[in-house]
């Protein structure tokens, strides 16, 4: 070990003893603020959970005084003062110092990049690479022939027999353009696979886009009467105001909801709808998710359970709880439900199963959990990243730790 990590290793010990000198304490404390690394080691290295995890981990032949170090540390009121305070002192310092000097040690030598050992580590936890996922997706005709959206070039994708509608791809969008006036609806299904995600405009001009593992059933032409779709899965849409047939081609006043037609979401798990007029809104409703989620930016929105009915304005969240009730939340978190849109995963105290979840979908993988964790997430980060490199990020989150083996993540203390 370097002069330097000895001396600040020294320093961590003396400082959890209480036996610094003033002039060595104002050596320990510029040391910590002279970079974020310095501070987030000293606070690692000076951690309680951490001392204890270590000590329990330290050489077996000295289990011995590691349980006395244990069980003293967990008595509270013992006398401080005899022999056994004494002792209790020269064991815990001996062992804090000899756990302190070696991670020091280790914990420099991996911010400098010269540890073989730390390098070594993560190709073991981290067997093989997961890419995140693409835009990909597969359309069902209403004829049932099936067209891959995978590396569908920009054009004209299909047309149906009588030349009346045509389904297209441009700039990244599945779009439509329709002559047609009939009252029989036909219906297209987009089938967004894990590991994939779609964007998609509607023959009325509303705008979807479709998270991994999501399917929304749909007419090339709407009706007379609402504007219905069919969602399972996760979508984010803005709506158009679209005027009803008795209003004509004018563009209904602001307020006057009985002149549009009106838009609705209908959704399989929970048997419940979504209605708007014209709203920017995302719905989260996948089939193994405890609640059914609706989170509204902008515009009105009626959320409907059997004969419940709730409406939001934006900023507020209507959740279908797993028992059936419908509730407000105000002060939804928004930036967080459409981050996934954005290409982030944006997570706000989240706990370990909303979290895998989101990465189960994205990144097509099983989880599976070796111990209970109860660590809440807070964080930003790309949803383009690598999936070592984003488990490695939420491991400095929280005392997770996380492996890869295939399409395998383990997750563990």
């Amino acid at each position: 070990m370097d002069n330097i990590a000895k001396r600040k290793a020294d320093l961590i010990t003396r400082h959890l003893k209480g036996s610094l000198n003033p002039m060595e304490q104002q050596e320990l404390d510029d040391w910590i603020s002279e970079s974020d690394d310095n501070r987030h080691l000293f606070e690692s290295l000076t951690n309680p959970e951490h001392l204890r995890s270590a000590l329990n981990r330290y050489d077996e032949k000295r289990k011995k005084i590691l349980n006395k170090i244990q069980a003293s540390i967990a008595i509270n009121n013992i006398q401080q003062s005899g022999w056994w305070f004494r002792w209790r002192r020269r064991i815990i310092g001996a062992g804090i110092a000899v756990i302190l000097l070696a991670g020091a040690w280790i914990c420099w030598q991996h911010m400098n990049n010269t540890s073989r050992n730390m390098a070594m580590a993560l190709p073991r936890r981290f067997s093989n690479e997961v890419w995140p996922g693409c835009e990909q997706a597969k359309l069902t005709l209403d004829d049932r022939s099936v067209i891959i959206l995978v590396d569908t070039i920009n054009g004209v994708l299909a047309t149906d027999a009588n030349g009346r509608t045509r389904v297209f791809k441009e700039n990244g969008w599945l779009s439509y353009y329709s002559t047609y006036a009939g009252d029989s609806l036909y219906y297209n299904t987009i089938r967004v696979p894990r590991k994939g995600q779609y964007k998609v405009i509607l023959p009325d001009g509303s705008r979807v886009w479709l998270n991994a593992g999501s399917t929304l059933r749909y007419p090339v032409v709407f009706g007379s009467m609402d504007r219905r779709v069919e969602l399972q899965g996760e979508a984010y849409f803005e709506v158009t105001r679209l005027p009803t047939p008795l209003a004509g081609n004018a563009a209904p006043p602001p307020g006057d909801s009985a002149a549009v037609l009106p838009f609705v979401v209908s959704l399989d798990t929970g048997n419940a709808e979504i209605r708007a007029l014209g709203a920017r809104f995302n719905v989260k409703a996948y089939d193994d998710d405890a609640h059914i989620h609706a989170t509204l930016l902008e515009g009105v929105l009626q959320l409907t359970h059997g004969a419940n009915e709730l409406t939001l304005i934006p900023g507020q969240e209507g959740r279908l709880e797993n028992n059936g009730q419908l509730a407000i939340y105000n002060n939804a978190h928004t930036a967080e439900a459409i981050a996934w849109k954005e290409g982030l995963f944006r997570f706000k105290d989240a706990n370990i199963d909303q979290v895998m979840k989101q990465l189960e979908r994205w990144y097509d993988i099983e989880v599976i959990y070796e111990d209970d964790i109860s660590d809440l997430f807070t964080g930003t980060i790309e949803r383009n990243t690598p999936l070592s490199q984003l488990l490695r990020y939420l491991e400095q989150l929280s005392r997770v730790q996380f492996a890869i083996i295939g399409n395998k993540v383990i997750v563990s203390r």
